[in-house]
């Protein structure tokens, strides 16, 4: 396999070609891409060539001469690694794709239930995509992220497709590599002369690669950086004022003072616009992390068994949401709890939740003076809980218990709960009747009224008892 160092000799005067071994070709290459990825700039890198030329080598490899791909990949997560040994508290995030162009066709090679058919031809584009986040906190408390995208491209021609997935790569923000590979037998001679040729013109296109960065931290970066640059000159001196021809030595000073004025001036202004950048900066991350980690609970409801709250207020029910670890949950208002829970007649430790190994979940009371109610009776010993259960811990915080799990697995048609829902049936356990049907008008409204008041009555008497009234409300 031939690799292209220069132009050839029709083009150029001077060409240089030479073998090149795997470790030559991340070494020389692929190192310099995994910088560029370190730094915060996109890059890329392809070979170019006839068939049989050395194209797939370079880039995948083949058994134990791994490629440039593999090779990458172990060098990024080693520094990953050897970052986080070091004390770094840099937070990395990696994604990575592999896609194959064939006949104007994408296929996802990273999907089990893609085509991973063998082609006949060995015609077909190979792009891995490799996305590079990295969050570090500043001593100040602040978050920066730099993010990078590096394309590793085995290159079997240019057809529009590919053009369009890797327009920033061959002609926007980044930094690119190219390998033209080529075959020195004399047959080849058309086929090499025409690699040279594409690879001649691919290097006349400039490039002008930026760091991705926050544009709002990027401005506070250069605040910064003017501020200190008029900090030092007027700690030098080194102001230069526009002294005109014949200026007294009076008129020089007022003219010296006026611009030190306007400097000072301009640094106080400099301040105030970083301090609303930044604090405007802040909440920016605030609202971020607060959607992400939104985003991530939404994403674990759909397979972990969870809590969610009831409330009398439709429009809050389902806000609060408590997910389950594998093996012991505690619930309680002791700050070590794992679903800390506040309110009358919650303990420090009130109940153990436990996701068995199976997938099964158990409820029970950490004390015996602990109030559960499970569907309405209280709870006197550990239960199996069942998708769409009720739960009162204490005397307000009503929750109902899901696992998408067993929901999928039963195919039942479960009824959405909701807080009147299970507020009548803990009426009904405690003997208030809800069935209208067999009640007189003002019955029904006198349970009715029974049902809205129990609740707080329940509270009240929480209360009482933790403050030691001895008053009990019936």
């Amino acid at each position: 396999m031939m690799v292209l160092k220069s132009s050839p000799m029709d083009i150029v005067p001077k060409i240089r070609l030479y073998q090149m071994e795997q470790n030559s070709v991340i070494r020389d290459l692929g190192r310099g891409v995994l910088r560029n990825a370190w730094d915060g700039y996109n890059s890329a890198l392809f070979a170019y060539g006839q068939t049989g030329s050395g194209k797939s080598w370079s880039v995948i490899g083949y058994g134990s001469n791994k490629g440039i791909v593999p090779k990458f990949c172990e060098e990024m997560f080693r520094g990953i690694e050897d970052k986080r040994r070091s004390g770094d508290t840099t937070e990395f995030e990696v994604r990575i794709s592999m896609l194959e162009i064939y006949n104007e066709i994408v296929r996802d090679l990273l999907n089990p239930g893609g085509d991973r058919k063998k082609r006949a031809l060995n015609r077909a584009h190979t792009i891995v995509g490799i996305h590079l986040t990295q969050k570090a906190r500043k001593g100040n408390g602040q978050e920066t992220a730099k993010s990078s995208i590096v394309h590793l491209v085995d290159l079997a021609g240019r057809d529009s497709v590919l053009t369009r997935l890797l327009m920033n790569a061959l002609g926007g923000n980044s930094r690119t590599i190219m390998i033209a590979a080529i075959s020195p037998a004399d047959i080849n001679y058309e086929e090499t002369l025409s690699t040279l040729r594409y690879a001649d013109r691919a290097k006349q296109i400039k490039t002008v690669a930026i760091v991705n960065e926050d544009p709002t931290e990027k401005l506070i970066r250069e605040l910064r950086q003017e501020n200190e640059r008029l900090k030092r000159m007027l700690d030098k001196g080194a102001i230069d004022v526009p002294i005109q021809p014949g200026m007294s030595e009076e008129e020089i000073f007022k003219l010296r003072k006026k611009w030190e004025e306007e400097m000072y001036a301009a640094m106080a202004e400099n301040d105030r616009d970083l301090q609303q950048m930044k604090q405007s900066y802040d909440d920016k991350l605030k609202i971020s992390r607060q959607q992400k980690r939104i985003s991530k609970i939404e994403k674990e409801k759909k397979v972990r068994p969870h809590f969610t709250n009831l409330n009398f207020d439709p429009m809050l029910s389902g806000k609060i949401v408590h997910l389950l670890k594998a093996g012991e949950n505690i619930v309680g208002k002791t700050d070590q709890a794992d679903i800390q829970l506040l309110g009358p007649s919650i303990q420090e430790r009130h109940a153990i939740v436990n996701y068995l190994e199976h997938g099964g979940v158990t409820l029970e009371k950490c004390q015996s003076e602990c109030r559960i109610l499970l569907n309405g009776d209280p709870l006197s010993a550990r239960a199996l809980l069942s998708h769409c259960d009720r739960i009162m811990f204490g005397t307000t915080q009503l929750y109902v218990f899901i696992h998408p799990d067993q929901m999928k697995k039963t195919g039942k048609k479960y009824p959405d709960v909701t807080y009147e829902m299970a507020q009548e049936e803990i009426a009904s356990k405690a003997g208030i009747s809800v069935d209208d049907d067999d009640q007189s008008l003002d019955t029904a409204l006198l349970n009715k009224d029974l049902i809205e008041v129990l609740p707080g009555v329940e509270e009240a008497n929480a209360i009482s008892e933790e403050l030691d009234k001895k008053l009990n409300l019936k």
